[in-house]
């Protein structure tokens, strides 16, 4: 039954897991339902096991050896508390909007759902007595931050159910550009006060306040501080049926006023004993303002701050391409995560041999306890994952790459309940301030299956609501996110790139994806088996230059006495990493003033000290001296 939960029927015990397209995050789900149903310790039934050896006939065997050890689960007990510390994810969250995101127009971390009523009506009282319940059952959706600075620590307290003012509001519009309007504002409008969440009821082209006709839509706006994707589909599950069951759900949350808060787990992750070890080992010489090599197009602030800005360019993976990714996937006994996240990796040191030793982020639900898996809030972990490469990796098979990768992968996992501010209170650098130390780029993946806020649904027998989809794309929280979405039933696979407009331009981005295509073609397309593959025979990356960026290449070159300009590395050579004097670099200046730009000063120089910096401050230059002109 654990299986059929998962979509998976009928089916041979000794087939394994991935193969019948279940992923990682399947698979932690299926840990947290072990660990309910057979009353086991989470420490008793290592996940880790579950990843190596995933035939349900191999989990049953796990499952019946941690049974036997009598190991009853110590479950977390509510401390009925109104006022406490600030969970590690909310102190996170609410540190980045105030030291990394400060002056943006933006709301980074609005998190929104857009509802259309598909068919029949939606009562505005039945649907605001239900979300009244929803509220007063849930303490995390009527709590507010606040920061202490007598103690100098962020705080968390309990709003009485009764103080809702602000959460609603109703608004009428007329076409449907007012309505693009509002989502605008949403994007751009923190939600007040550090509260969780806010509604909207929007009607088209009518006034009626007691329903919602087809076609109006509804607007839920969380705050991702306090509330991950997984609470969003549980806050939507719960909100249906008190919509259709008022009296009953409101019995249930007076039959069950002693359960766990999230309030609770904030107090009680932070006395939970963590082995740091692991971390320690795995982080140890990694240097904490290191950052991938990647083909940046202006400099990073030295402030460590980003205005939030950002874009994304989305596309998809050629048919054959992605049948082939799968198909590769299911004979090899491992998840297209861990595939993917392997090709990554390999993509990155073919932009840069220095990306030999490369640390990425990834994103671990982090419910790791059986009390946590129905709970409302924050749970998110952002992990550094860190794999270091010998300088004879071209000589070893894609196959050899991949176990590497895999096992790596599960250790990380095995090691995700240590939240991201724990690990670098370990690793701190006096005097270096960085927004997301080790990590300037995250890797992500999503299933059409993972998440249901956004499909279609029967509110009650007279209502039903259909999901928008939608994307905050002018958002950036991380310099570089790759992020692959695959739908199981298609075998279709996108690719989004989203990145921070403050150190990308789009055609940067153009190229990188293209290169990125390029290698899952080498890969994949071939008949020849990858995984035998060695990544000797992959082509190398070469980035086009534009004339601008040759000339300044041979100018280097001529200055640092290298015969062939190609060997300068326009992203990463870094002037005087390669060798340069003082002397070197006002030859650069004298050349550049000479034959390309007059007003190309010193200053300019020693703050873009590679080919691709230099081009792109030239660029500004000529442009405003044409303007003057």
């Amino acid at each position: 039954t654990l299986y059929s939960d998962d979509k998976i029927n009928n089916i041979d015990i000794n087939t394994s897991f991935f193969s019948l397209g279940g992923n990682s995050l399947m698979l932690m789900k299926l840990h947290f339902e072990y660990g309910i149903k057979f009353n086991i310790n989470s420490g008793s039934l290592v996940i880790s096991e579950l990843f190596r050896s995933p035939t349900i006939a191999e989990h049953a065997q796990f499952v019946e050896q941690s049974a036997k050890m009598k190991c009853s689960v110590d479950l977390w007990q509510p401390l009925y508390l109104n006022s406490a510390i600030a969970s590690y994810a909310q102190e996170a969250v609410w540190l980045a909007e105030r030291c990394f995101f400060p002056s943006t127009s933006l709301a980074i971390y609005n998190m929104f759902s857009i509802y259309r009523v598909s068919k029949g009506q939606l009562s505005i009282r039945i649907f605001l007595d239900a979300t009244n319940a929803v509220v007063a059952r849930h303490s995390l959706l009527r709590t507010q931050l606040f920061f202490d600075c007598d103690e100098g620590r962020l705080y968390q307290c309990i709003l009485d159910p009764k103080v809702n003012s602000n959460l609603y509001s109703l608004e009428m519009s007329v076409t449907e550009k007012n309505i693009e309007e509002f989502i605008h504002w949403e994007e751009k409008t923190p939600i007040e006060n550090d509260r969780i969440f806010r509604c909207h009821f929007i009607r088209v082209g009518h006034n009626d306040d007691g329903i919602m006709k087809p076609g109006d839509a509804l607007i839920l706006n969380f705050h991702h501080g306090s509330i991950d994707g997984r609470s969003m589909d549980l806050f939507m599950d719960e909100l249906k049926f008190a919509y259709e069951n008022l009296d009953k759900y409101v019995q249930q949350t007076l039959s069950d006023d002693h359960s766990l808060q999230y309030i609770d787990y904030a107090v009680h992750e932070r006395v939970i004993k963590q082995d740091i070890l692991f971390w320690l080992d795995n982080l140890k010489g990694y240097g904490w303002d290191r950052r991938l090599r990647l083909p940046y197009d202006v400099n990073f602030p030295k402030t460590g701050r980003r205005t939030g800005l950002g874009s994304a360019k989305i596309t998809l993976v050629p048919e054959s391409i992605a049948h082939a990714m799968f198909a590769y996937a299911k004979e090899h006994e491992t998840t297209l995560y861990q595939l993917s996240l392997t090709c990554v990796y390999v993509f990155l040191v073919l932009l840069s041999p220095e990306n030999l030793d490369a640390c990425i982020g990834i994103v671990n639900h982090n419910r790791y306890r059986p009390e946590l898996k129905k709970m409302l809030g924050m749970f998110v972990n952002i992990l550094p994952c860190r794999i270091s490469f010998a300088d004879d990796i071209w000589d070893h098979s894609f196959e050899d790459i991949l176990s590497e990768v895999r096992r790596k992968f599960i250790d990380v996992v095995e090691h995700s309940s240590i939240p991201y501010a724990e690990i670098l209170k370990y690793h701190r650098v006096p005097n270096m301030y960085q927004q997301h130390p080790f990590l300037n780029m995250l890797f992500m993946i999503e299933s059409s299956h993972d998440y249901n806020n956004v499909k279609e649904f029967n509110l009650s027998m007279d209502c039903q609501l259909k999901g928008e989809a939608h994307g905050s794309i002018n958002v950036a929280k991380f310099d570089l996110i790759l992020e692959l979405d695959y739908d199981i039933e298609t075998f279709e696979i996108s690719l989004s790139w989203q990145y921070a407009t403050d150190l990308f331009n789009p055609k940067t981005i153009d190229e990188l994806d293209q290169l990125f295509h390029h290698l899952l073609a080498q890969l994949f397309e071939s008949t020849a088996n990858p995984f035998q593959r060695h990544l000797g025979t992959l082509e190398k990356f070469v980035i086009e230059s534009t004339p601008l960026e040759k000339r300044l290449r041979v100018i280097f070159a001529r200055a640092l006495g290298i015969d062939n300009e190609i060997d300068i590395d326009m992203y990463n050579s870094f002037f005087f990493n390669c060798g340069a004097t003082s002397l070197n670099a006002m030859q650069v200046i004298a050349l550049i003033q000479r034959d390309i730009c007059s007003t190309f000063t010193v200053e300019h120089f020693f703050s873009n000290l590679t080919v691709k910096r230099c081009a792109s401050i030239i660029e500004q230059l000529l442009m405003e001296f044409a303007v003057i002109d």
